[in-house]
């Protein structure tokens, strides 16, 4: 809008406000049509009337950013490249977000609920304040010089196939109520830090080379391997 670009123009100087957007198109599966295949630079982007049926094929670049963003059923978001730029305020409720790569860049306050998160990669990045719950899986996450910290694990969810390479780290991390995370392997003077696993739930097939683990709580739980 009009007043989007003012606003933008003067209270947030550094962004070209030439460079931004709006996209109202949900996508259709028939025509092919809706949003994907964007490359967005020292900008923003508006998806109007945007409904969480399908987000694809999207660069963010210098300072770019995705925030306050709600995926409902069935939805997907796969293929996102964040270079210097984030991804903040993201929901996912039974849908699927995968292939997403961050360099030097953060993804902060999300949430996924009946939903699978997998295949990302974190390069002198990181993800903060995630709640992953309502039977849903994270899986197949790679940290390089990266952390990921604050992330609460409940109501029968999962994390698995976590690799934490040179110096990365996991850090305050709650597993509750029926949840489990396994087959995590840390190199490279990579660690874990301030763990509690709580209630029926579990921690298993950690491998450390180079690496630690300290302040891990269990209450009525268990850790193996």
């Amino acid at each position: 809008s009009y007043e989007n670009i003012i606003h933008w123009e003067n209270n947030m100087a550094y962004f070209n406000p030439i460079k931004s957007f709006q996209w109202g198109n949900i996508y259709n599966i028939n025509t092919g049509r809706g949003i994907a295949e964007q490359n967005i630079i020292n900008s923003y982007n508006e998806n109007v009337n945007f409904r969480g049926v399908k987000q694809t094929n999207i660069n963010f670049d210098n300072l770019s950013f995705q925030v306050s963003c709600t995926f409902d059923t069935n939805s997907l978001q796969f293929n996102l490249n964040f270079n210097n730029s984030y991804q903040a305020n993201i929901t996912f409720k039974n849908g699927i977000q995968y292939n997403l790569t961050f360099i030097n860049s953060y993804r902060i306050d999300s949430l996924i609920t009946d939903s699978t998160q997998s295949y990302l990669t974190f390069n002198n990045s990181s993800q903060a304040s995630l709640v992953i719950g309502g039977n849903s899986l994270q899986s197949y996450l790679t940290f390089d010089y990266s952390l990921q910290n604050v992330i609460t694990i409940n109501d029968s969810s999962v994390q698995e196939n976590i690799i934490l390479l040179n110096n990365s780290y996991q850090e305050n991390i709650i597993i509750n109520n029926n949840s489990f995370q396994a087959n995590l392997t840390f190199n490279n003077s990579s660690f874990q830090n301030d763990i509690t696993v709580i209630g029926v739930s579990q921690q298993s097939i950690l491998v450390f080379d180079n690496s630690y683990q300290q302040s891990i709580y269990f209450i009525k739980a268990i850790q193996t391997k």
